[in-house]
């Protein structure tokens, strides 16, 4: 993963904790100054020293301060002293290490990822219980990166050491800064290095292939989504170069763009006369109450799981697709032809935030407007109302197929005036990847 260095004053006066980028948390949004308290707590403070201070300096402050003349008071002076020399000797002995971390730039939601980090040794003196990660997220996390353990590295050694990790909720995350530290030798201080890059996590929604999918096509359909597999690639023309990405075919890379740059570039072909499927996802979540960081709407994010299969599925075959989806704002996405976009899609679909409004008003009138070049529509809504069926009776009147996905929440009833051909699906049974036809 590449991070990018932020300016080096910013850290110091607004130190990062990481958290969902365009939205923050209530936590920050209630307490500013969370960010100095979550890094000294996490960073440098120990559950010792929490402890210590707890049980024996506080109650024996306040004694003294009260005026209690006891021998138990007592205690508080050495118990201070002993901390004060735990924080210098730690100091002394503070490890002078250089590290790094290997973390994926997106995961699928729910699913456990492996994270390397590496730690060279650049003192003369071995370092003793070096703890490396991710610093933690302040009260509810929302994704958690385990740390790494090193027992003990030798001076001017280096070592790769494994953990693990979990994105729980969906999002486009600004990781915490990584920090190696270590608590030796009182067990009661932590002194370490902080590399403050900024490095950021996408958590896409997880999804189960599609079998099949039955998408109409409508009365100006001109190919079939199954007979375009098998179009040759004479019905493709050379449409210009791009920079080679991740699932994209050798077999398509330019010799010549690819040796005046020095990296490989890739030649994109443009689908003449090929069907052009779009992709519209409804995000008004159902809850009235905000999400506040850590509580998601299990209706929407059904709806984006939905459409991350259905996404898969059609990239499948050689149509062109097109993603419309609000929150907030409009994310659009144009496959123009090409193959191996399914990891942009899923940033997409990671970074896009519910709503407490119609979002459909946002993206009603882009669809409309594209509306001659489009021959199937795939609606994947959380509600049915007039406004969703004009747009569909709008649709089809123009000869456009229209295919509507109505996720709902538990036990929920079919809607009467839901149309004949559209399929209703229980959230629930998305969670469980048991929608595999549609």
């Amino acid at each position: 993963m590449k991070a990018r260095q932020p300016i080096r004053w910013r850290h110091y006066l607004y130190p990062e904790i990481g958290g969902r980028i365009a939205r923050r948390t209530w936590v920050e949004f209630r307490f500013p100054f969370i960010h100095w308290l979550h890094y000294m707590t996490f960073g440098w403070t120990t559950r010792r020293l929490f402890a210590v201070t707890l049980v024996g300096v506080v109650p024996m402050a306040f004694l003294f301060m009260a005026g209690f003349n006891i021998e138990s008071v007592s205690i508080m002076f050495p118990l201070v002293a002993a901390i004060l020399a735990a924080v210098v000797m730690g100091w002394l002995l503070r490890p002078r290490v250089q590290f790094s971390a290997d973390i994926p730039p997106r995961v699928e939601r729910g699913r456990r990822f492996a994270v390397r980090y590496e730690v060279r040794n650049t003192s003369r003196r071995p370092a003793v219980d070096l703890d490396v990660g991710v610093m933690r997220f302040p009260i509810l996390t929302e994704e958690g990166i385990g740390a790494a353990r090193v027992p003990m590295l030798p001076a001017g050694a280096s070592c790769i050491v494994e953990s693990t990790g979990v994105g729980h909720y969906r999002g486009l995350y600004r990781l915490p800064p990584l920090r190696c530290h270590t608590e030796f030798p009182s067990g009661l201080w932590r002194w370490g290095r902080t590399d403050w890059s900024e490095r950021h996590l996408s958590v896409y929604p997880s999804y189960t292939r599609l079998q099949s999918l039955d998408l109409p096509e409508g009365a100006r359909n001109r190919i079939d989504i199954d007979s375009a597999s098998q179009l040759t690639r004479s019905a493709l023309e050379f449409h210009g170069c791009r920079e080679f990405r991740q699932g994209d075919s050798l077999r398509h890379v330019h010799a010549r763009s690819s040796a005046r740059i020095g990296a490989p570039v890739i030649k994109e072909f443009q689908a003449e006369g090929r069907g052009r499927t779009a992709i519209v996802v409804d995000t008004w979540r159902l809850r009235l109450m905000p999400e506040m960081g850590f509580f998601s709407d299990p209706v929407t994010e059904a709806a984006l799981s939905l459409a991350a299969a259905v996404t898969d599925h059609l990239a499948q075959s050689d149509r062109e697709l097109e993603l419309l989806v609000a929150g907030p704002g409009v994310h659009r996405f144009k496959s123009a032809g090409r193959g191996g976009f399914i990891d942009e899609v899923l940033d997409i679909l990671a970074a896009v935030e519910t709503s407490g409004r119609d979002t459909l008003q946002q993206l009603a009138p882009v669809l409309v407007d594209e509306i001659q070049s489009i021959e199937s529509v795939c609606m994947i809504l959380v509600r049915w109302d007039k406004p969703r069926s004009d747009l569909a009776r709008t649709l089809e009147a123009h000869g456009v197929g229209v295919k509507i996905v109505l996720v709902t929440p538990p036990k929920c009833r079919r809607p009467v005036d839901l149309p004949q051909d559209a399929v209703c699906v229980d959230c629930r049974a998305v969670e469980r990847g048991e929608a595999v036809t549609l």
